[in-house]
């Protein structure tokens, strides 16, 4: 027996969420995308609760250029919070008001895990320095080339 599936386009399917998230409800998504590997992927499903204040390395939903996303803060300056995703270079950088949630855990293979601790912490270091060397190997062989 199949499941009904009701499709949204995604302005409507992340109108509901606000609203269950403005209502102090969890919610959970699936992961849509690459930009979080390789904590999270396309087998990743996502818990995300509103909070009433962000920090550096929480994972949240949030708007940017008319895109919903779900990248790792980065750093916090002011009223600005700088957002990037653990397998990209680029930053994107909004106010508390573009945040909708923070995901308080994930499942992923069957298995509950936690979005920030010491193994998390380190895996993305190494990670980030295996993607500047990449990056930086691209660059050198591109001028030999």
């Amino acid at each position: 027996m199949t499941k009904n599936k009701l499709v949204l386009p995604n302005h409507d399917f992340f109108e509901e969420v606000m609203k269950l998230l403005n209502q102090k409800r969890q919610v959970s998504l699936m992961v849509k995308g690459t930009s979080m590997k390789p904590f999270l992927d396309e087998e990743t499903e996502v818990f995300l609760r509103q909070f009433d204040s962000y920090h550096k390395g929480d994972i949240c939903l949030f708007k940017f250029n008319n895109k919903y996303l779900l990248h790792r803060i980065k750093r916090v300056v002011g009223k600005d919070y700088v957002f990037r995703g653990d397998n990209t270079v680029k930053s994107e950088t909004v106010e508390f008001e573009a945040i909708y949630g923070r995901v308080t855990y994930y499942m992923k293979k069957a298995k509950k895990h936690k979005p920030w601790n010491f193994n998390v912490s380190l895996k993305l270091f190494f990670y980030r320095v295996y993607l500047k060397l990449r990056t930086f190997g691209k660059k050198i062989l591109r001028k030999k080339g």
